[in-house]
C-alpha cells in the first residue's frame, strides 16, 4: 500500500509540473493574442519592413561551387599535413605526378568501355578512343574575348602537355596493341634506360599472365591535367573541364560507351541540376500555397481560412529571404546545394517507390 502511494504521489507531481507548463505557455500566447488584436498593423507592416531591409543583403550573395573546400579540413594536423605536401611535392613543378594529389582532382577524367563490357585493346576500340582524345583537347570556350583550348591550361613537361600513356603509344605506333600486349602490369619499365610507363593510371579491368604481362583490358581512363599554379590559370581550367565535359555529351559512339569522373565533375553537376532546378521554385510554391489552402478549407464557411495558408507561405518567404539576406551582408557563402535541398526528399520516395515495384514485377 505504501508503495502505491508514493507511485501516485510521483505521478500527480508529473501531472502538475505538466499542467503548470501548459498553463504557463497558454497565458503567454493568449496575452500575444490579445496584443495582435489591438495593434495588427504593427504586426503586419513591421516584420514585411524588417524582412525587405535585411534581404536587400542578398544583392551581395556570394556562392560557393567547390565541393572540395566545403567537405575538406581548414585547420588540424590533416590540413598541415596536406600544406606540407602541396608544397614539399608540389604538381606544378614541371612534372606531374598523379600519385602527389592530396585533394579530388579538378581536371576531366574519362572512363571508357566498350558495348559488351570485353576486351577494349583491339583496333575499331583504340581508333574510337583515339577520337574521344581528340574531341576532350579540341574542345575551346570562350571567356574575356579569347579562345581558350587544353594547351592553354594543361600541366607541361619539357614545353609540352602532359599525355596519358595510352594515348602516347596510340598516337607514336602503329603496332600499339603489339607494344601494349608486351608491356607488363602495372607499371612496365625498360631495364636498360630504367625509363618507366604507368599503365594503371589508363588500363583497368586488366588480365595479366604468369609473368605480369598484360593479356587483355575491360576500361581505359583517359587523364587531363591541368596547371592550377595561379589564379587565372585556375578559373580557365574549370570552364574548360565544363566544356570537355559538354563536348562528350553531343556525340555518341558506335563501340564504346564514355563516361565522366563522378568525382571529378561533382561541381559541375550539382551547378547544372541546380540551373535546371530554379525555375521549379516557383511551381513549387504556387503548390504549396494551394495546398496550404486546400487543408485549411472544411465544409463550414465560418471556419475555413484559406488566406491562413497563404500567408504561412508568405510567411516562410519572408523567413528565407530575410535569413539569406542577413548572412549575406555578414560575408557567408551560400552553397548551390541549398538550391536542390528542397527537392531532394520527393526525389529519394520516388526512387524508393521505383525500387520497390522493380522488386515486385
Amino acid at each position: 500500500m505504501t508503495m502505491n502511494k508514493q507511485v501516485r504521489r510521483i505521478d500527480a507531481t508529473k501531472k502538475t509540473k505538466c499542467l503548470c507548463l501548459r498553463n504557463t505557455v497558454s497565458i503567454i500566447i493568449g496575452r500575444l493574442g490579445v496584443l495582435i488584436s489591438r495593434y495588427p498593423l504593427y504586426f503586419l507592416f513591421v516584420p514585411v519592413i524588417v524582412s525587405g531591409l535585411l534581404s536587400i543583403g542578398l544583392i551581395r550573395i556570394q556562392t560557393n561551387d567547390d565541393s572540395d573546400s566545403l567537405l575538406c579540413a581548414d585547420r588540424g594536423k590533416v590540413f598541415e599535413s596536406k600544406q606540407f605536401i602541396d608544397k614539399t611535392f608540389s604538381t606544378n613543378s614541371g612534372s606531374f605526378d598523379f600519385l602527389r594529389l592530396t585533394k579530388l582532382p579538378d581536371f576531366p577524367m574519362i572512363y571508357i568501355v566498350n558495348n559488351r563490357k570485353s576486351n577494349i585493346l583491339r583496333n575499331k576500340f583504340l581508333n574510337e578512343i583515339r577520337i574521344v582524345d581528340k574531341i576532350a583537347k579540341n574542345s575551346i570556350f570562350h571567356i574575356e574575348g579569347k579562345n581558350i583550348s587544353y594547351s592553354d591550361v594543361c600541366q607541361s613537361l619539357d614545353g609540352k602537355c602532359s599525355e596519358s600513356t595510352l594515348i602516347d603509344l596510340l598516337n607514336n605506333s602503329e603496332h600499339a596493341i603489339n607494344e601494349i600486349l608486351k608491356m607488363k602490369y602495372p607499371v612496365n619499365m625498360d631495364l636498360l634506360t630504367y625509363a618507366y610507363k604507368i599503365l594503371c593510371l589508363n588500363l583497368g579491368g586488366v588480365t595479366t599472365d604468369d609473368k605480369g604481362y598484360i593479356l587483355e583490358a575491360k576500361a581505359v581512363r583517359l587523364l587531363y591535367p591541368i596547371d592550377e599554379s595561379n589564379a587565372n590559370n585556375k578559373k580557365w581550367s574549370k570552364e574548360w573541364t565544363k566544356a570537355v565535359y559538354n563536348k562528350l555529351r553531343d556525340y555518341s559512339f558506335e563501340h564504346i560507351k564514355t563516361f565522366s569522373e563522378p568525382v571529378a565533375s561533382t561541381d559541375f553537376q550539382i551547378k547544372r541540376i541546380s540551373q535546371k532546378l530554379v525555375p521549379l521554385i516557383s511551381v513549387a510554391v504556387v503548390v504549396v500555397a494551394i495546398f496550404s489552402m486546400v487543408t485549411n478549407m472544411t465544409n463550414n464557411w465560418v471556419k475555413s481560412k484559406p488566406w491562413l495558408g497563404v500567408a504561412s507561405v508568405v510567411s516562410a518567404g519572408l523567413a528565407v529571404a530575410t535569413a539569406f539576406g542577413l548572412l549575406s551582408a555578414c560575408g557567408v557563402e551560400n552553397l548551390l546545394w541549398n538550391v536542390c535541398l528542397r527537392f531532394l526528399k520527393p526525389l529519394d520516395k520516388m526512387t524508393i517507390t521505383r525500387k520497390k515495384m522493380k522488386t515486385a514485377l
